[in-house]
């Protein structure tokens, strides 16, 4: 399916709908979940059971060849399909489904600082929530204490927040100094800032960059004058 997925087209040969490829991302992120947790496939089964000491074995195997296989091509299937949401989404369930350990024990960090770099591109191109969820949660399974890789993602999840807070921070004196004249672009800059913070406030811990300060400043000044946009007091 990957390669189905990567490949471009011979000259003659018909290429995949955008459709089609979004169907096929799909069945992909099932049929890994399917072998990472054992799970039959939907409408098979009749729930939870016991695995065998073999079915337990076989799920193990199946996991550590799934992880070894998109460690790989994960951020390569980023790449390729960055600018689609949904795809973008989709393709960032898989990594929840790995064995993590891999990326020490086979020596792998340097795909993961691929993924890192692809998720980075992913949370400063779009701004749907769907996808900044999916970066978070991505992220934040990543930085799990009991895998060795969590020092190198941390540093990498730290460095992005401080990127973006620094933009919140330098957005909202833009806006406030605006005031009345403020323009669509200075709302907008604001907004989609603090739509990719508020993301990551669902799942981690901002407490450290201080946020309260300029979110209360926008937040009086609504109050005070009605200047503030709607959209940004959701947030």
């Amino acid at each position: 399916m990957t390669e189905l997925l990567l490949e471009e087209p011979v000259q003659g040969e018909e290429a995949m709908s955008d459709r089609q490829e979004s169907a096929l991302i799909e069945l992909m992120v099932c049929t890994i979940r399917q072998a990472a947790e054992a799970h039959p496939p939907v409408g098979r089964g009749t729930g939870k059971r016991v695995l065998t000491a073999k079915e337990r074995k076989t799920q193990i195997d199946d996991r550590n060849k799934l992880t070894e296989h998109f460690i790989i091509t994960l951020p390569m299937l980023l790449s390729k399909y960055s600018a689609d949401a949904e795809k973008v989404a989709n393709l960032l369930q898989i990594p929840q489904y790995f064995d993590l350990e891999i990326y020490s024990t086979g020596r792998m960090e340097k795909h993961l600082d691929a993924l890192l770099k692809q998720i980075k591109f992913v949370v400063e191109k779009h701004v749907e929530s769907d996808v900044l969820e999916a970066c978070s949660k991505t992220y934040s399974i990543l930085c799990s204490e009991e895998y060795t890789i969590q020092n190198r993602v941390d540093i990498a999840r730290s460095q992005l927040i401080d990127e973006f807070v620094d933009r919140f921070n330098h957005s909202v004196e833009d806006l406030l100094q605006e005031g009345e004249e403020a323009d669509d672009d200075d709302i907008y800059n604001v907004l989609s800032t603090l739509k990719r913070l508020t993301s990551f406030h669902n799942a981690h811990d901002l407490t450290k960059w201080d946020l309260f300060g300029n979110c209360y400043r926008l937040l009086k000044t609504g109050i005070e004058h009605g200047a503030m946009p709607e959209q940004v007091g959701n947030y």
